[in-house]
């Protein structure tokens, strides 16, 4: 219609300008806020600005108070996620009512909307969640909160292709954010959790990812953090974790372990395996990520706490709960590659086996095993003969054939003091002095400072040559072990009193050969002080090499044997 009396306008004096021109004039006495009778007229001018497809950049979209603002600056109307967010009553981020029938064309100028077109922005997602946080944690707050933020979050339960271009400053704003609910009704979890899980819940009110746990999660951290209710989608979680404060969540898993250990006793033999399973699924937690280890690893004492399952199968079903209590024990009492366990000191088993790395990292060692020096062995005399050596054993059966009884712990011990005299210095010194020469022609000898057991094996040696060694193995009794290590630092002791160094050679040698089941850090002390008596050198250098190749291990027996 003006284009058509354009020539008319003119030739009255009008002046006629362009569409811009006359925006920016109207634009220059706009009110900061329209008052309602305003807001007609303004609706008029936007209706002429949308049939023009006149697009101004400028703050020129009435929000809910007529407020004039940059359209970009406001939330589409008709989406669900930013409705709750805000409220149906917020004024602020909304279009004025009067002005949404429009909406497509505010869309062209900004307007924040979400479609396959236009990718919702991570920076107004934050914005969404930051008011949904502060609705739903204001003292105010009622179900409609409640309700609002269920539907917020639910834009996070399924991966959206957008994720890829949010960074993870944002991701980490995310995960701190309150607006999550948790799950308060426990009564399908496992016995053993329902009390502490209800608890968790009850104090945990609107829940930030950070601070809470997913069904995937559940096994690690169910005593200290609670379950959200409806969780995001597991992938985006997973990854979510890695914005986490790694700190709070190592010392969480820690913490939820010392829970796990100090309720074992309240476990029914039907749960067991489920609650085993949560022990496996901590200590691998600690042990997968390296944050954890060295978290672990600083704390105070943490050698000392009892919180290993030494159990010996990864069979569950075979555990029974009367077993937890004797199978608990602290890193210092563990070992790795140890022949045998000790009172004090015992091997890692098949349940802590897979998780060697944790372990380790709480300052569980290898037992080592230094290496056993060469001995050349001393042999006086040549063995006899077989013939003869045989009709001499058969002699010693006759009390009239022998020349002395040597009487210990009131039995005696038939013998030749030749073959004496052969094997032994010290017999053969007494028997070719000035004692020798006063005994009597079959004299009785009482010996007071060897046990019958060892006198008979140095009597045997001087006949044979040859000591029948006890036999012993790794899953001998350790009371019995240290038993026939008694029979032999005697015989060591006897066999460097009576000077037979071939026998002392050979007990010295056997000791050694046999060291990874004799020799262990609450021994090797008592060991050593034997084999120095005894002059047994090559059996005190080893010691000396294991206390110091072990020196924690061997600290932590004799602190315990002083306390």
């Amino acid at each position: 219609m003006v284009v058509k009396y354009l020539s008319t306008f003119r030739s009255l004096g009008c002046e006629i300008i362009e569409l811009d021109k006359m925006w920016k004039r109207v634009e220059q006495t706009l009110p900061t806020k329209l008052t309602s009778v305003q807001l007609q007229t303004y609706h008029s001018c936007i209706e002429y600005l949308v049939k023009n497809n006149y697009k101004p950049n400028s703050k020129m979209a009435p929000d809910g108070s007529g407020k004039l603002c940059t359209p970009s600056l406001l939330f589409d109307h008709d989406d669900d996620i930013f409705l709750a967010a805000f409220g149906d009553s917020d004024q602020g981020h909304f279009l004025h009512p009067d002005f949404r029938h429009q909406r497509s064309y505010w869309i062209s100028l900004g307007l924040r909307t979400r479609s396959y077109q236009t990718p919702l922005k991570g920076a107004h997602f934050l914005e969404c969640i930051a008011s949904i946080e502060s609705r739903i944690t204001a003292p105010s707050s009622t179900d409609k909160e409640l309700r609002d933020a269920e539907k917020v979050t639910g834009y996070l339960r399924f991966v959206q292709p957008e994720w890829e271009s949010w960074s993870s400053m944002l991701w980490e704003l995310i995960t701190k954010t309150r607006i999550y609910q948790v799950q308060d009704d426990v009564s399908s979890e496992l016995a053993y959790r329902r009390t502490q899980m209800l608890s968790v819940a009850s104090q945990a009110g609107p829940c930030s990812i950070s601070n809470a746990t997913t069904r995937a999660c559940l096994r690690t951290t169910w005593s200290q953090r609670p379950l959200l209710k409806g969780p995001p989608d597991p992938n985006w979680v997973k990854l979510n974790f890695d914005y986490t404060d790694k700190a709070a969540l190592a010392q969480a898993v820690f913490d939820h372990l010392q829970f796990l250990i100090s309720i074992r006793n309240n476990v029914n033999d039907v749960e067991l395996p489920e609650f085993l399973k949560d022990v496996q699924a901590t200590y691998a937690s600690l042990q997968d990520s390296e944050h954890s280890k060295a978290k672990i690893a600083s704390i105070p004492n943490i050698r000392d706490a009892e919180i290993w399952l030494n159990l010996p199968t990864t069979d569950l079903t075979s555990i029974s709960c009367s077993q937890l209590d004797g199978a608990l024990r602290s890193a210092k009492s563990l070992c790795f590659n140890a022949p045998l366990d000790t009172h004090t000191v015992e091997r890692a088993k098949n349940f802590l086996i897979p998780y060697e790395s944790l372990l380790r990292a709480v300052g569980c060692v290898d037992m080592v095993r230094p290496p056993k020096p060469g001995m050349v062995l001393r042999f006086g005399a040549s063995r006899p003969i077989d013939r003869i050596l045989t009709a001499i054993r058969e002699m010693r059966k006759d009390k009239d054939t022998v020349d002395v009884i040597l009487v210990v712990e009131g039995s005696e011990i038939l013998a030749h003091r030749n073959f004496l005299i052969a094997a032994s210095d010290k017999f053969r010194r007494q028997f070719s002095g000035e004692w020798g020469k006063h005994l009597d022609p079959k004299p009785t000898i009482p010996v007071e400072d060897l046990s019958f057991k060892t006198l008979s094996y140095m009597v045997d040696f001087a006949y044979t040559g040859e000591v029948i060694w006890p036999a012993s193995h790794h899953d001998d009794d350790v009371n019995e072990v240290a038993d026939k290590l008694d029979d032999l630092l005697d015989l060591l002791q006897g066999a460097s009193k009576w000077l037979m160094d071939s026998l002392h050679d050979l007990t010295q040698r056997h000791i050694l050969a046999k060291s990874e089941i004799y020799i262990r850090p609450d021994n090797v002390d008592d060991v050593r002080e034997v084999a120095e008596l005894a002059r047994a050198k090559h059996l005190v250098k080893f010691c000396n090499d294991y206390i110091q190749a072990n020196s924690q291990f061997v600290q932590d027996c004799r602190d315990m044997e002083e306390g």
